[in-house]
């Protein structure tokens, strides 16, 4: 062994926010797309969260079926007045019961689906 030099440089990653890729397998398959909620057959409110290209289809820009389709369930950008935001937080006026049922999703799950919707829907 002789002398020799390394040159290497440090940066810092950029952090991406989340994706639906992540949503779906850590929030939507586990908790919401259950045989008796958002899964195939007839889903609860006619939302099917089986999968992440049929969650984006059924999510991104489409009105609910509750609030007489006056709501939309996602609208890219603006966590506040999606739909789904305001059904996870049970926000006035939502119809029904607060999304799921029975215990509501842990707030850093909720701000992790807020997050998404804000950073535009990837």
């Amino acid at each position: 062994g002789g002398d020799f030099v390394v040159q290497f440089s440090v940066t810092t990653p950029i952090m991406l926010g989340p994706t639906l890729t992540q949503i779906q397998a850590v929030i939507f398959g586990p908790t919401c797309a259950t045989s008796t909620c958002h899964s195939g057959g007839m889903p609860d409110a006619n939302l099917n969260l089986s999968d992440e290209a049929t969650s984006r289809a059924n999510l991104v820009g489409v009105s609910t079926t509750q609030l007489g389709g006056a709501g939309i369930r996602v609208i890219s950008g603006d966590p506040d007045n999606s739909y789904l935001i305001q059904k996870l937080e049970n926000a006035a006026g939502i119809e029904g019961v607060q999304m799921p049922p029975g215990a509501a999703l842990p707030q850093a799950d909720i701000d992790v689906i807020r997050q998404w919707i804000l950073d535009g829907v990837p």
